[in-house]
């Protein structure tokens, strides 16, 4: 026996592994209501933006000068008054856009027109970030981030961002205000953790996370499997859009005439002209399709419905909520379809579910009297 190796000492896989645990044990539980002002703390810096605030002013600059020295050469000189006042206008209207311009990229201003749009993302806040997950509830649901899903979470030092979906101004914020003795150090371990579960698709500890929270009562209906749908693009999102490409458009003609009026050279008015154009193509065809368009989605789902409650899953998150939170339901023969206040839709096609039987006590949770005189059903064949 070597003499230099000691058996009652621990050996270095054993010591790994018990750090390991450690680290998994950690936790952050958090507390409160996600504020506006939390979103604006938390909220990520865009380098775009920074060079925004660069370039619009020396843009502006440029161009009154450019657009002066024009004027200048074109009348030799002496344009007299009439010029004067054209610079002036020039001047005027560059000068309103890069006011409009800096107001609009101010936090306070950019927090408060993405808080209108999605306002989900605020209200009250309770439950933990632990190894497998993060278990969320917000008075009325209670999610499940998965670790996959927390890969991109950010560790800041006011707190946690974590992304609600793909879009990156749709994200919880989680300020050291909320998080009880938040450290950074700890919320980059667990961030850490996650990325090295998401690698392995055999870990299943988030999964057990979402088991405790989604334990189904007696009399669930459970249900397993693919969904693809096609997906209209009659949304709030694209109508925003559109409706931002017709003022562009707008925008465009006003300068146009501006110009005219202005007497400015026929180059610049037909710079605005080829700009309407464009936009103007690309805008119709957005509206064509808006309203011929759509998208193919598919997703994998796991869950159950009781007559009270219900919960899904896929693979990156989940909810659990009452059954009456819903704001309507479509019943037929082959699907329902749910769908929230918020608009987002739920599906549980008829093959889901184990057998008729589970399929009729299924469509009774939502046509029986059960119901809450809440929630709208329709019935189609």
């Amino acid at each position: 026996m070597n003499s230099s190796v000691n058996p009652y000492h621990p050996s270095r896989p054993l010591v790994k592994q018990t750090q390991s645990q450690k680290d998994c044990d950690e936790r952050l539980v958090f507390d409160g209501e996600i504020l506006a002002d939390d979103y604006r703390v938390l909220m990520p810096s865009d380098l775009l933006l920074w060079l925004y605030w660069i370039l619009i002013p020396l843009l502006a600059v440029v161009l009154i000068g450019v657009i002066s020295a024009i004027m200048f050469v074109s009348t030799k000189g002496r344009g007299g008054p009439a010029s004067l006042i054209a610079i002036f206008g020039v001047v005027a209207f560059l000068g309103g856009l890069l006011a409009v311009s800096v107001y609009n990229t101010r936090s306070k201003v950019r927090a408060s027109r993405r808080l209108r749009s999605h306002p989900d993302l605020l209200g009250p806040a309770r439950g933990k970030f632990t190894h497998k997950g993060l278990d969320f509830f917000d008075g009325e649901k209670r999610y499940w981030f998965g670790p996959a899903h927390l890969t991109k979470t950010r560790c800041l030092k006011r707190g946690i961002r974590v992304r609600v979906d793909a879009d990156p101004v749709r994200y919880l914020a989680f300020t050291d205000r909320l998080v009880s003795g938040y450290s950074k150090q700890t919320a980059e371990r667990l961030r850490d953790s996650w990325q090295e579960q998401a690698k392995d698709p055999s870990d299943t500890a988030g999964l057990d996370l979402w088991q405790k929270i989604s334990s189904p009562p007696e009399n669930a209906v459970s249900y397993e499997g693919h969904v693809t749908i096609q997906q209209s693009l009659k949304t709030k999102p694209m109508r925003k859009k559109l409706w931002t490409e017709a003022s562009f458009v707008l925008l465009n003609i006003a300068g146009a005439a501006l110009f005219h009026v202005l007497q400015l050279p026929s180059v610049l008015i037909w710079v605005c002209v080829g700009s309407v154009c464009l936009t103007l193509s690309a805008n119709l065809f957005n509206w064509w399709l808006y309203f011929r368009g759509t998208q193919t989605q598919s997703w994998y789902q796991q869950g159950w419905v009781s007559a009270t409650e219900f919960a899904s899953r896929n693979t990156l998150n989940g909810v659990r909520f009452a059954l009456d939170r819903f704001a309507s339901a479509e019943v037929n023969d082959e699907t329902i379809r749910m769908i929230t206040p918020s608009g987002i839709a739920y599906y549980i096609p008829r093959e889901q579910v184990v057998d008729e039987q589970a399929w009729t006590t299924l469509k009774e949770y939502f046509q029986g009297p059960e119901k809450k005189s809440g929630l709208n059903i329709s019935n189609s064949d």
